[in-house]
């Protein structure tokens, strides 16, 4: 078997320097990237027709403030991964860092559940990020998300127990699993920090670079804060779109807010389904059945993810189309400069 892939290391070789070209490589960008695009126009168009529009009385002024609201999370998102990256690549400028999440945000997208992650590992590896701590600032950021969306179902469960979708937790119980949970979130940025320690070069480490561990933790600590507030208004979206439809009390928001942290905790943690496509309206059909019949869940689940899509392209097309522009205007100014002024 070594054999066998000493044979093939040439021929890797040979299609790395390929890739590597120029021309070759803005004609792979720009096919991934109308892939993508297609991608989220098939999950749009399919949402579309299984979104039951008259059996739903919508007041429209809700949905505008909904989309709003997600595109605003989409940049909460946004600034949560930049202070993750951050973290574990200092020298990477924080705007390369953001445009670099928001140019792998539509890949989500692509059937394989993993496209996401490769696209920000590619761009960072383009960029000399070292591989290791690439790989594991893409690592983190579903795992971080993950943490706290379970601290955020806890925190929820705990304030409204009748929001829960089980039976047989006790308040005691509850309230230890979110200690759990809590001293999770609070102890993954120290253990990182000693894996990133361990694997450092100790001819490196030099008496300024002891301060770098306490900015390591504090981002870290900040990034986690910005994904539980993202949780906040992912649950924000989804009550707007359903106060689209019928009035909304506590108990019924509650019930809704569960409802979104879990069904996306689900989607998290089942990756072979591109963005959880039918199995996050699965889980609303069943977790807001105590609200709503499972058809209305179904068709407010899938306009959510309409709105989503359309937050995220809207989102994605104006970050491109304002780098864009940045560039044109250097590249106007330089050509305006004549030799003596360079």
């Amino acid at each position: 078997m070594w054999q066998g892939l000493a044979r093939l290391q040439p021929f890797a070789q040979a299609m790395r320097q390929l890739v590597a070209r120029p021309a070759i490589k803005r004609t792979i960008r720009l096919g991934f990237g109308l892939v993508s695009i297609l991608a989220v126009g098939y999950v749009l168009v399919a949402g579309v027709g299984r979104v039951d529009w008259a059996a739903l009385n919508i007041d429209w002024r809700y949905i505008v403030l909904a989309w709003l609201a997600t595109a605003a999370t989409v940049g909460v998102g946004a600034l949560g991964w930049t202070l993750l990256a951050r973290a574990l690549l200092p020298a990477i400028p924080a705007k390369t860092l953001t445009h670099i999440h928001l140019r792998s945000l539509l890949a989500k997208y692509l059937p394989g559940g993993v496209w996401n992650s490769a696209s920000k590992l590619v761009l960072l590896h383009q960029l000399g990020a070292p591989a290791k701590h690439a790989s594991l600032a893409v690592l983190l950021e579903p795992a971080l998300l993950l943490l706290t969306g379970l601290e955020a179902l806890l925190i929820m469960v705990s304030v409204f127990p009748s929001a829960a979708p089980w039976a047989g937790l006790s308040p005691p119980l509850l309230l230890l699993l979110l200690a759990l949970t809590t001293l999770a979130c609070l102890s993954l940025p120290l253990l990182v920090m000693k894996i990133v320690r361990r694997n450092q070069n100790p001819e490196l480490i030099t008496a300024s670079s002891e301060l770098i561990p306490r900015s390591f933790i504090t981002k870290l600590w900040m990034a986690e804060a910005v994904y539980g507030f993202s949780w906040l208004c992912l649950c924000l979206c989804f009550n707007l779109i359903v106060a689209a439809i019928l009035p909304i009390d506590i108990k019924a928001a509650s019930v809704t807010s569960v409802a979104t942290i879990l069904s996306f905790i689900i989607c998290l943690v089942v990756i072979v389904i591109p963005n959880g496509i039918g199995l996050r309206e699965l889980s609303y059909s069943v977790l807001m059945s105590k609200i709503m019949d499972s058809v209305v869940a179904v068709s407010l689940g899938f306009m959510f993810r309409l709105i989503i899509a359309l937050a995220e392209v809207c989102v994605v097309m104006v970050a491109l189309g304002a780098v864009y522009l940045h560039k044109t205007r250097i590249r106007r100014k330089k050509q305006a400069l004549t030799p003596m002024e360079y």
